[in-house]
């Protein structure tokens, strides 16, 4: 195996970022190799086009996609991908040469606060502390809760068919790859999902019904987590869980998974 091969890959937004937890995946799965390369907002395209990416440089035989319902809201990134792949696959002399050619002063004085406050204020939404596996599960101790943010759910008049079209892409991207693709559908807290009205209750079964029907028709596997309810402790907003909720919800999903499953995930 090469010095970039990562059996196990997982993609995503904030949801899969902070959602998976990092140990227990790693104690899941055998062999323990996962790397998470999830960053905040990205949506299906933007998936699609770092997957190709990332997929030359790590070759994973197991894609995880941890994903809410309000993903399928955002806009597409601007994003140089071929200068992310040359840079993942340069030396440590030649990565050095990117932080120059790609210097930006005023950047860095704009952010200066900003990266301070992201690196060392644990209990806030914007903590960026990455973990050896790439994640970041947040501490809820002494949390400050954005109160908009905990009663969000999501508005399907924001919703992008093309987020569906690029998932789409990436099941038949693996598929053609031999790639294992699973799909965690991340789950709102309980004071959310069992006060949603009819129509929206209707909505997010269509959602899911959608992301299954593209997946069982190459084969892959959707752990739907919205079948059960996730009690609000577990949470620090609608959907993003504390720690201890990243935990359980991570248990959760390769509980739902057999055992034929895991013992092939990187096979």
């Amino acid at each position: 195996m090469s010095k970039k091969d990562v059996p196990v890959l997982a993609i995503g937004s904030s949801i899969a970022l902070n959602n998976l937890h990092s140990e227990t995946v790693a104690k899941r799965i055998p062999g323990g190799n996962f790397l998470n390369t999830s960053s905040w907002g990205m949506n299906m395209s933007d998936n699609y086009a770092l997957l190709k990416t990332v997929y030359e440089v790590y070759h994973p035989k197991t894609l995880i996609i941890a994903s809410s319902i309000s993903e399928f809201e955002l806009p597409a990134k601007k994003a140089d991908y071929k200068l992310v792949e040359k840079y993942l696959t340069a030396s440590s002399v030649e990565a050095s040469l990117y932080h120059v050619k790609c210097f930006n002063l005023r950047y860095y004085m704009d952010n200066t606060k900003y990266k301070k406050l992201v690196t060392s204020v644990k209990n806030q939404y914007e903590y960026l502390v990455f973990d050896q596996y790439g994640g970041v599960n947040i501490d809820d101790t002494d949390f400050k809760i954005d109160e908009r943010r905990w009663k969000a759910d999501f508005d399907k008049k924001r919703m992008s068919q093309a987020n569906y079209d690029y998932l789409d892409s990436i099941s038949s991207f693996c598929k053609s790859r031999q790639i294992r693709l699973l799909f965690f559908q991340s789950p709102f807290r309980e004071g959310i999902y069992s006060n949603l009205s009819d129509e929206k209750s209707a909505d997010l079964k269509a959602h899911v019904n959608r992301i299954s029907a593209i997946l069982e028709r190459d084969e892959h596997q959707l752990i739907d987590a919205n079948k059960v309810l996730w009690n609000d402790s577990l949470f620090i907003d609608g959907e993003h869980f504390s720690a201890k909720g990243a935990k359980a919800f991570t248990e959760y999903c390769f509980d739902q998974l057999n055992r034929r499953t895991v013992e092939g995930i990187i096979h």
